[in-house]
């Protein structure tokens, strides 16, 4: 390449990004403590996506995670990263089990929903 006098040019990467300011931010009550004393006192959910190979749509698999337990309570996947994916998952959990009171967050963010 030195001798042709070619040089390599290396494009930098084009990152299709939104930048959005988020509506809600909940305040970190658990502080990094990932330890529940009692079954259904602490849940922790995410949502996790997956490529589908051979298709261009992807996958999202959301869990709730008893920390007591360390069990899945409930799960739900959805072509759809939105807050139904979530929401349905949360009623599922309450209707199996009717008598849990996961930490005050619930009762907290109900105003934002």
């Amino acid at each position: 390449m030195k001798h042709l006098g070619l040089k390599s040019r290396i494009r930098r990467k084009k990152v299709n990004r939104k930048r959005i300011k988020p509506e809600y931010t909940a305040e970190n009550i658990l502080s990094r403590n990932f330890v529940a004393d009692k079954p259904n006192d602490l849940w922790l959910t995410d949502v996790t996506e997956f490529k589908i190979n051979g298709e261009s749509k992807r996958l999202y698999f959301s869990p709730i995670l008893n920390l007591y337990d360390k069990s899945i309570i409930t799960y739900d996947l959805s072509y759809r990263n939105n807050n139904q994916l979530v929401f349905k998952m949360f009623d599922d959990a309450l209707i199996k089990y009717p008598l849990a009171k996961p930490i005050s967050i619930v009762t907290r963010l109900s105003g934002y929903m």
